[in-house]
Formats: structure tokens, sequence, C-alpha cells
């Protein structure tokens, strides 16, 4: 039976359970912050990537009214600038919520305290 324990251990990263109940009263304990944190990671992740595809979509509206229907042209003065703004706005709004996606995803806290500070 050590044997077994041992393998289940070793090749599962598991304790084998015991139905004695200061052990399951103590697994309960422990795993609901697991469960948050996971929690927490999917939401980030999944705001993260909603951000970027904005970027993303940003970046694109913005270089189609610059090289396809050249609103520079059309609008006059008032929307001189505008594809350029949306082009450099995406952009950033794009590398931001990569980083934090890239650190959601990866756990990593060097990049998620990038993501934070920007």
């Amino acid at each position: 039976q050590d044997c077994w324990e041992w393998v289940v251990v070793v090749g599962f990263g598991r304790r084998i359970r015991t139905f004695n109940q200061e052990v399951l009263k103590q697994e309960r304990m422990t795993a609901a912050p697991r469960r948050n944190v996971r929690l927490a990671k999917a939401i980030l992740f999944v705001l993260n990537f909603f951000g970027w595809a904005l970027g993303v979509a940003l970046f694109v509206v913005g270089m189609l009214l610059k090289f396809m229907y050249h609103v520079d042209d059309l609008a006059g003065a008032k929307f001189t600038y505008l594809h350029y703004t949306l082009i450099a706005f995406g952009l950033v709004v794009a590398l931001v919520c990569t980083v934090g996606l890239c650190g959601a995803a990866w756990e990593n806290s060097c990049m998620l305290g990038m993501f934070v500070c920007l």
C-alpha cells in the first residue's frame, strides 16, 4: 500500500484521499482560495482578450480610414488627425492588453505589475 501511495503522489502529484473528517475539512478550506484565484485569472484573461481585440479593431479602422477612404481628403480640417489618433490609440490599447493577457496566462508577476502600472 505504501508503494501505491508513493506512485500516486509522484506520478499524479496528489495524495490518496483518506476519509478522516479533519483531513476532509482541511482540504475543503484550502480548495476555496484556489478556486477564487482561478476565477480571477480567468476573468482577467477574458477581459484582456476583449481589450486586445478592441485595440486591434481600432488600429484596423484607423488604417482603413487612412489608406482606403482617405479621410484627410474628404473631411476637411475637422478630422485631419482622426486616423492617426485611432491607429496610435489602438496600438497602445493592444500592447497594454497583450501584457495583461500574457501576465494572466503565465501568472508572471512582472508582467502583471507592468500591466497595473500602465
